[in-house]
């Protein structure tokens, strides 16, 4: 969705979560994030683990990046790679990637929690 503040837009990305912990109790909520959370999020794991930095991951564009055509192709990207990132081979082979991902995925907003730099 496009999200208007001021004078500027911005797309919001809404990510629906459902955790099951080991007992198989299970929660769901929606989380929402800016492409640039996600971006610093795979630099910071991407720094921790060199491995997931190889997985395809959708790359910035400054012209036309509210139009509805590429903010769908940039949802099914990001989809994708959330989607590698958390199946249990990923997260098996990585430990503390799950304890990352769910502070990325916390009701809280994400800004909130961490200070990553940002790169220009």
């Amino acid at each position: 969705e496009v999200v208007r503040e001021g004078n500027r837009s911005h797309a919001v990305y809404q990510v629906r979560v459902v955790h099951r912990d080991p007992s198989g109790k299970q929660e769901l909520w929606h989380v929402f994030r800016r492409y640039s959370d996600f971006h610093d999020f795979h630099l910071a794991i991407s720094s921790k683990f060199l491995d997931l930095g190889s997985l395809s991951f959708p790359s910035k564009k400054m012209l036309n990046n509210l139009a509805a055509w590429f903010l769908e192709k940039r949802r099914s990207e990001l989809n994708e790679w959330l989607t590698a990132i958390v199946s249990p081979p990923a997260l098996q082979s990585h430990p503390g990637l799950q304890d990352l991902l769910l502070k990325f995925l916390d009701h809280t907003p994400y800004h909130q929690q961490y200070t990553l730099a940002k790169r220009v």
